[in-house]
């Protein structure tokens, strides 16, 4: 194996490593943003539940 091949390996660590960051940050993003989503659904649809004290959900 000469310089190239080992440069070659080289790159190829490299960018798997940056692909595997950016993967895990897009999920998180996701995630975040499915969150908030579904929590502001919540707050839109059922505000009288959260803030009715007689309403219970037992």
């Amino acid at each position: 194996a000469g310089p190239a091949a080992l440069s070659t390996e080289f790159e190829l660590q490299e960018f798997a490593r940056i692909r595997f960051e950016w993967a895990s940050y897009c999920s998180l993003l996701l995630v975040y943003y499915i969150r908030r989503t579904v929590r502001t659904f919540y707050r839109v649809r059922a505000p009288r539940t959260c803030t009715d004290p007689t309403w219970s959900p037992l």
